[in-house]
């Protein structure tokens, strides 16, 4: 295999953290709930040329050693305290690049990122004057059959989040150290995104990176779990110094649950003894497990007398169909009837 070829959405380092052996790691697929009991960690949430040629998998790979060393360094402290800010810079950046990069958020994406292409060429195709071979309607006619390039699309997305990853700086962050008797597991998705305090808001996007209300798990290892929340709104009881122990159980399994939702394809865990927990766990959510591909909304303008002039869409993420709680956190409630759409308007609108 050339060099290069196999590119992962996931990297290896990150599977490492959860490997006894450093080479392998244990899987259940949800599509066939085929569990593998040592699979190479080589081979796992990869795909042959997924960013298109090894040139930008070389660029990918440098923001990943950057956000990566930050992670490793979060993983291995004893208080977070101890870490500077340009740890916290590169966690934040690592966050918005796994978000991103993932063959989940590429199939999510897909059918926004046509509509677009159709919505931009249909503008272009509507100025421009008649001319060469084919008329405008023959034009129009092809349109529709045109799609994006997947991985140009998907990296367009990477750098605008990388590059506005600084948005999370106002999120608290605490480490989940688990007590439990059940480990941390992780998907071939494993930074999620999700919303409790507007989880009953329907028909907007609530996932942004400035979202009131935004919470980001990303599993670290089997002990421990990247926690990430705007402090606004939610509240952990006893208050953190950093690192919050957990032995409750439930709580692992709702946050371990977020994986199930989050999956493409594959959930893994370090030991294969986990196999019946992973096996639970998916039983207790399949059914609520859905396609979590972008929302379209269509809207029509209407002109000074009020007739109908031009339609307007509006793309979101929809919220992960589970019900979280955990019960060291304490949600404030959303006011009915109000919506912020960023937490320096919800900040604003408090004082």
């Amino acid at each position: 295999m050339p060099d290069g070829k196999n590119q992962h959405f996931v990297p290896q380092r990150y599977f490492r953290k959860f490997s006894a052996d450093g080479k392998s790691i244990s899987l259940f697929q949800k599509h066939t709930s085929r569990f593998i009991r040592a699979a190479s960690i080589k081979h796992q949430a990869s795909k042959a040329w997924f960013y298109g040629d090894e040139e930008i998998e070389k660029a990918v790979t440098a923001l990943e050693s950057v956000g990566g060393s930050a992670i490793d360094k979060i993983l291995s402290a004893s208080d977070l305290c101890e870490l500077d800010d340009e740890t916290f810079d590169g966690m934040r950046l690592w966050l918005a690049l796994q978000r991103h990069r993932t063959e989940a958020a590429r199939s999510a994406s897909a059918s926004v990122d046509n509509d677009l292409l159709h919505l931009y060429l249909e503008s272009k195709l509507h100025i421009m004057e008649e001319q060469g071979p084919y008329s405008r309607a023959e034009l129009a006619a092809v349109i529709p059959k045109l799609e994006v390039i997947p991985a140009q699309a998907q990296l367009t997305k990477i750098g605008i989040g990388v590059e506005q990853s600084h948005n999370l700086d106002d999120l608290a962050v605490v480490v989940l150290k688990n007590k439990s008797t059940k480990p941390f597991i992780f998907s071939d998705a494993p930074c999620v995104y999700h919303n409790v305090f507007y989880e009953k808001v329907k028909g907007v996007g609530v996932l942004g990176a400035r979202s009131v209300g935004l919470l980001i798990f990303l599993p670290l290892s089997p002990a421990k779990c990247l926690m990430v929340y705007d402090s606004n709104v939610y509240s952990i009881n006893p208050p953190p110094t950093f690192i919050k122990t957990v032995g409750n159980i439930a709580d692992i399994s709702a946050i371990n649950s977020l994986q199930m939702h989050s999956a493409s394809s594959c959930i893994y865990a370090s030991n294969h003894l986990d196999e019946g927990y992973v096996r639970y766990l998916w039983d207790t959510q399949k059914d609520r497990v859905k396609d979590n591909s972008f929302v379209t909304r269509k809207f029509s303008s209407f002109d000074s007398n009020n007739r109908p002039s031009s339609e307007l869409r509006l793309y979101y993420e929809p919220v992960l169909n589970i019900q979280f709680r955990l019960s060291f956190m304490k949600t404030q409630k959303s006011p009915a009837g109000v919506f912020f759409r960023s937490r320096d308007e919800f900040m604003n609108g408090r004082t």
